[in-house]
């Protein structure tokens, strides 16, 4: 790989990760995770992980009320019958749309799983504070646009408000959880407690030294129930990874291609992609005239999950475009006088960094050789064997998921509140 010059690029979120759905799986060992040194991880579930799916939900196949009926039921009578199963009695609302998809399905299954009681509903004001005060004794909230509760008074707990919720139990910027987990790849927003009220799915950088609290995200048996295609058997395709015309500015050239799919290195390699054509996406990054179709680049449009899985099972490759996607992993900003260390890696998952080839495939930005060269790399030498990245696996969720909840965050609240002298934090009753 030439040694290379350091781009001007801005640091840009672009579009979530896909995990290694090109390949058959197995388990590294879990790397240890980031727990706040709180946390108390309560008993495993005592039934096994494959029965899951005949007691969980699909996607679209039950709606937030009937859940919820079912599972409330379930524990009035198990408390009537005094055989709750353990951890059953914690219950735990999760106030977003994407409980059932996206990043949040993999801390419901976690909790699920682990017997916990899950309660969901729409994000908002009125919704969470519904159940809310329906339900006796949640033991944590999740919101996905938690603002929207704090900013109303109507909402969060106040003297004016007793049954409102009270701010350290939620999770947004201003004293509760951060958790829009459907974009919460990108850890940001702003609390007046610390940073373990904001969540991320993703650890930061290594030179990151913030503490937001990680709940990672898992996709295990979504990728193992994919059937798997031998590399042998598939077609000398790649699929890259953009759901805009725009992205491809961001770390290659719209010409790359094209020119990779006459590139006699790559041997008639065909390209596939699933984007749209919106000029007003980045419309500054537009240099060559109205935005166009990618050249080379077959487009099939809006297609949902399951056909965007069986297009990855028939591919080579996938081609990241932005802040870094599994396989051909771009990187977009770097040490001028040390390109190579990855500590100053400027890619979109992190994780991505510390695997390389035969899985992952790091290349920096606006060089085309070394982009044909590791495709070239991949379709000579496909994996022998697929992964789940440490922290994705549903045993890594299942133990975060664990030490979130059973961690007592009133008790946190309140020795911070207390160290900057908030009285009226500290007189809040979550009881009361």
């Amino acid at each position: 790989m030439r040694w290379p010059s350091r781009p001007s690029l801005p640091i840009l979120a672009l579009v979530a990760t896909a995990i290694l759905l090109l390949t058959a799986y197995h388990h590294p060992e879990t790397a240890s995770l980031l727990l706040p040194s709180s946390f108390s991880l309560p008993s495993q579930p005592e039934y096994p992980i494959e029965v899951w799916p005949a007691a969980f939900p699909t996607p679209h196949t039950v709606e937030a009320d009937e859940w919820n009926a079912r599972v409330l039921a379930d524990l009035e009578r198990c408390k009537h019958e005094g055989n709750c199963r353990p951890n059953q009695e914690k219950v735990v609302l999760l106030a977003s749309e994407q409980v059932l998809g996206g990043f949040l399905i993999g801390k419901a299954k976690g909790l699920h799983q682990l017997g916990y009681t899950f309660i969901m509903c729409k994000h908002g004001p009125k919704e969470p504070l519904r159940w809310y005060r329906r339900v006796p004794d949640i033991k944590v909230v999740l919101m996905q646009a938690a603002r929207e509760c704090h900013d109303n008074l109507e909402c969060v707990k106040t003297d004016e408000n007793p049954d409102g919720i009270p701010r350290w139990k939620n999770r947004k910027p201003k004293l509760t959880i951060h958790t829009s987990f459907n974009y919460g790849f990108f850890r940001n927003g702003n609390t007046d407690l610390d940073q373990r009220w904001i969540l991320s799915a993703e650890p930061g950088a290594p030179r990151d030294l913030s503490t937001f609290t990680v709940l990672p995200y898992s996709q295990e048996a979504e990728c193992k129930a994919i059937e798997y295609i031998p590399h042998s058997e598939r077609p000398r395709k790649a699929w890259m990874f953009a759901k805009q015309a725009t992205y491809p500015y961001f770390a290659w050239n719209r010409s790359y291609f094209d020119l990779s799919a006459d590139d006699s290195r790559l041997g008639g390699m065909t390209w596939k992609g699933a984007y749209q054509i919106n000029d007003g996406y980045f419309r500054e990054r537009i240099v060559d005239g109205p935005l166009a179709a990618i050249p080379a680049v077959e487009n099939m449009g809006e297609i949902g999950g399951e056909a965007f899985a069986q297009e990855l099972a028939k591919s080579r490759m996938l081609v990241g475009v932005g802040e870094g996607t599994a396989f051909l992993n771009p990187i977009l900003d770097w040490h001028p006088d040390d390109p190579f260390d990855k500590d100053w890696w400027l890619t979109q998952h992190y994780i991505l960094q510390d695997l390389g080839p035969p899985y992952v495939y790091h290349v920096f930005a606006h060089d085309y050789e070394s982009f044909v060269e590791s495709i070239e790399a991949a379709l000579d030498n496909p994996p022998p064997r697929g992964m789940i990245p440490p922290r994705h696996d549903e045993a890594a969720v299942r133990e975060t998921v664990a030490g979130w909840v059973e961690t007592d965050w009133e008790a946190e609240a309140r020795e911070i509140r207390q160290q900057v002298g908030d009285d009226q934090f500290c007189c809040e009753r979550a009881g009361n």
